[in-house]
């Protein structure tokens, strides 16, 4: 049929509709023009940055939280598995296994409200490591985006947080001058359940390093890897009971994604708080 034919009385044109959607990026925070973008099958992260107008002068590039969809479905669902394999374990672990301690009691019952723990909302799931500033320099790989990506581009920091199995965890000024014990102290000391062995650091850009086992020596010679914007974990000691060591790997991952928004808080706070 052709487009000038004549129609009749009673026709129906019928117009199909393109199955067709485009792959979209969402870019926020201290872009110039942040919102939703489609992307080509080869966009990178610079050229989506120079799109969205660059990054503002208050910009905390270090911080990039870079988010890929597939990431946060697998995170969920290794948290849902492991807090129900823990709910089992201590099901089937008697009284006796779990140790006679004053603090027993206690410490039992903050393992069980690892089960009761609430899923991580989505938003702070499913994060890249990336290295903003290299890849802008040209020094980094780029980065192929993909359908679902997500990139927030958060303020710059001035502050260092607590957070695990401290008395007072809190969010400090940071300070060059001061180590990872000093921000510990600051927030009351690490309590009776704390794993002083396994401090670590979850940096800027999302890496992760551990403070090691040399105690508050070895806090204080590693000051210099303590940024603005870092966030420092006390984590619990799983191994207290023998009845519960079986239960450590799956703990720490319950525990581990439970404070994992805690840290994304941390990330979008704005800088004058």
């Amino acid at each position: 049929m052709c487009i000038r034919d004549r129609l009749n009385p009673l026709d129906i044109i019928t117009v199909k509709k393109l199955d067709y959607r485009p792959a979209v990026v969402n870019i926020s925070g201290e872009v110039h023009f942040p919102g939703e973008y489609p992307i080509s099958q080869n966009e990178t992260f610079t050229s989506l940055v120079k799109r969205a107008g660059g990054f503002k002068d208050n910009s905390g590039i270090k911080n990039t939280f870079f988010q890929r969809r597939s990431l946060i479905e697998s995170e969920l669902e290794q948290f849902e598995e492991a807090q129900a394999n823990l709910k089992k374990q201590l099901l089937v672990a008697s009284n006796d296994t779990l140790g006679s301690s004053e603090n027993s009691e206690e410490y039992l019952n903050k393992i069980l409200m690892l089960t009761e723990e609430e899923p991580p909302e989505l938003q702070s799931l499913g994060r890249l490591v990336i290295d903003t500033e290299g890849i802008m320099a040209g020094t980094t790989k780029d980065i192929q985006l993909i359908d679902g990506d997500s990139i927030m581009i958060p303020r710059k920091r001035q502050t260092v947080k607590v957070i695990g199995e401290v008395y007072a965890p809190n969010s400090h000024f940071y300070d060059p001058d001061k180590n990872p014990s000093d921000y510990i102290d600051l927030s009351g000391g690490m309590n009776d359940f704390a794993d002083q062995r396994s401090v670590y650091v979850i940096k800027q850009n999302g890496s992760v390093f551990n403070l090691g086992s040399g105690g508050d020596g070895f806090f204080r010679s590693a000051s210099n890897n303590i940024s603005a914007g870092d966030t420092i974990v006390v984590p619990i000691q799983f191994s207290t009971f023998s009845g519960l060591r079986a239960t450590t790997e799956i703990s720490q991952i319950v525990y581990q994604l439970a404070l994992s928004a805690v840290s994304y808080t941390h990330l979008k706070m704005p800088t004058n708080r």
